[in-house]
């Protein structure tokens, strides 16, 4: 319960501005029994200072607390994360190979993680064959999460979102994705 009071107040500190020092004084102050929890909390208040162009405390800030463990972390959105803010200081190849475990640790399931990574070699003139994959990747990869949402909005009886959403994925849709959709708009209308 503690984390999540925790998580809620920087959260909400950092939605009404709450300056990046008190953020920081308020993370000195938590007494986190894991790794886990201590580097969420801490990205909220590294992200914050990166979001104000902060980019060089942000990552000094992650590294002075909690270096270690995010090196070692298996959550790819904290490791992601922090592949971030090494690549806005200039760290290039470090943030290559943070958001690559990233990438492998969660079986390449974030295409915007796969995007970022391939818009980042693409920027620095590196492994562009595999950049240009991974791009065409992600781009196959949007109708099937519009699809997802889609279908999530339809079981909570969200159906404007729901249709919006669905009409999208059709459109850039392949063929299987395309009969998955028109058999689930049959299914779901004959049974309203």
């Amino acid at each position: 319960f503690t984390f999540f009071k925790n998580y809620l107040y920087l959260k909400t500190a950092t939605e009404f501005d709450l300056e990046i020092n008190q953020l920081k004084n308020f993370f000195k102050q938590i007494n986190m029994s894991g790794d886990w929890q201590t580097i969420e909390l801490a990205l909220v208040v590294a992200i914050e200072m990166y979001s104000h162009n902060l980019n060089k405390e942000a990552l000094e800030f992650i590294e002075n607390c909690c270096y270690d463990s995010i090196n070692s972390s298996e959550d790819p959105l904290q490791l992601f994360k922090y592949g971030i803010l090494l690549e806005r200081n200039g760290k290039i190849k470090s943030s290559e190979k943070i958001i690559q475990k990233s990438l492998d640790i969660s079986d390449n399931s974030y295409p915007y993680i796969l995007n970022y990574l391939a818009y980042l070699w693409v920027d620095n003139n590196r492994n562009l064959d595999k950049a240009e994959k991974m791009l065409d990747f992600c781009y196959e990869q949007i109708p099937y999460q519009r699809f997802r949402e889609g279908l999530k909005d339809l079981n909570v009886n969200n159906y404007d979102r729901a249709i919006k959403l669905l009409d999208m994925a059709q459109a850039d849709a392949n063929e299987n994705l395309k009969f998955e959709i028109n058999y689930l708009f049959f299914y779901k209308t004959d049974n309203l």
